[in-house]
């Protein structure tokens, strides 16, 4: 006879308000004992974090086979599962883009956060910030805590309960939107696979990311959050349409797939005219409001004495992109120049081009036509095609 209870919601309860607690605690002592144990400091607050439901849960007298499941899902819904990560990603996306517009020192918040995981040597980092917190996590909120709401028996309020609590219990108000998203998403499907496979992996592997993300950009110039705090708001409405376009498609498609349903062809058509307007009207939104169009010209002329052609531009401090090209009776090379500095030059011929994309200083550049050789030449004809491109991202 099995005489193992269920876990109730007050179970629940009772363990969300012991770990935020018990993370509040830890926080206080950090300035002490962390200073003495390190990044240690950090996995063992971790560590507080399953072992409180654990205790629970043998309090309870719950199955603990139940309350924390391990079974092996479909292959389907592992693959699935990655579509509806990547969407979640791109909904993330959207709503980090919003988020980097309404907080003031957002820019400086993940400066912070990355110089403290370039403090640590990178397996360490993986270990403290993927490994541990994948497990130590998902075990209390995909596991203890969604067990013990399952009586309640309506899935999205569990689910986004769940995704809230997960949010709460980092303690960061500015990312509690995206990881409360995440972890709604988590318990969307350890809810529907029964397991806390899928959750584990996902969750090491978004973590894992945005360590190898930090490595690669954190310590080499400009980061993703500097960049984000540049943008126009016009570009962050660009951003977020298409954002949102491949969150609704990815979302929709690899949900009904993780289910098993078969999507109605109104649903479908419709899904991807929607998914497919907004990410054009971003992506055109995103360009539109990119670049700016300095130069755009088209000349015919005929030689003179031997050709030089000149053109004057006035440009600001930036980035520009130049597509020069010329076609002409006679070799030619085309020059850009500052105060007798030459910036780009072309290889001679008939057909010289300068097509680069360059960081400028403010000044007066001038672009040059001229031809090579057969001096005195005083017949032929030359055409040219000039586009300058400032590029404001």
């Amino acid at each position: 006879m099995n005489d193992k209870k269920e876990l109730r919601p007050v179970h629940g309860l009772i363990g969300l308000v012991v770990v935020f607690l018990l993370l509040i605690a830890a926080g206080l002592l950090g300035g002490v004992v962390g200073r003495t144990l390190g990044v240690w400091y950090t996995v063992l607050s971790e560590l507080m974090i399953p072992l409180a439901g654990f205790a629970i849960i043998l309090i309870a007298r719950a199955d603990i086979r139940e309350s924390l499941p391990f079974r092996l899902p479909p292959i389907r819904m592992f693959f699935a599962s990655v579509g509806l990560y990547i969407g979640t990603m791109m909904l993330n996306g959207a709503i980090n883009m919003i988020t980097s517009r309404l907080i003031p020192d957002f820019s400086d918040r993940e400066d912070a956060i990355n110089q403290s995981v370039l403090a640590m040597p990178p397996l360490v980092a993986i270990l403290v910030i993927a490994v541990v917190p994948a497990l130590c996590e998902e075990i209390f909120c995909r596991g203890f805590l969604l067990s013990s709401m399952k009586s309640l028996k309506k899935d999205w309020p569990v689910i986004l309960a769940v995704g809230a609590a997960f949010g709460i219990l980092h303690m960061d108000l500015y990312a509690f939107l995206p990881t409360a998203t995440m972890g709604a998403l988590f318990a969307f499907i350890a809810l529907k696979s029964g397991s806390l496979l899928i959750p584990i992996l996902l969750h090491f592997f978004n973590n894992a990311l945005s360590v190898v993300a930090v490595y690669r950009i954190g310590s080499s110039g400009e980061g993703a959050e500097e960049v984000l705090t540049s943008l126009s708001i016009p570009q962050t409405a660009g951003y977020v349409l298409f954002y949102l376009g491949i969150a609704t498609a990815a979302l929709y498609f690899c949900g009904t797939w993780f289910l098993k349903k078969k999507s109605p062809t109104k649903a479908t058509v419709a899904v991807l005219i929607s998914s497919v307007a907004l990410s054009a009207v971003g992506y055109m939104t995103i360009v539109a409001t990119s670049v700016q169009i300095v130069a755009m010209r088209q000349e015919e002329f005929v030689y003179e004495e031997g050709l030089t052609k000149s053109m004057d531009l006035e440009l600001e401090e930036g980035t520009y992109s130049f597509s020069v090209m010329a076609i002409s009776d006679r070799d030619a090379v085309l020059t850009l120049h500052r105060d007798g500095e030459t910036v780009l030059t072309s290889s001679p011929g008939k057909t010289p081009s300068l097509s680069e994309t360059v960081k400028l200083e403010a000044g007066t550049y001038t672009i040059t036509l001229k031809t090579v050789g057969e001096e005195g030449a005083l017949d032929g004809r030359a055409q040219i095609s000039v586009t300058v491109i400032r590029i404001l991202l």
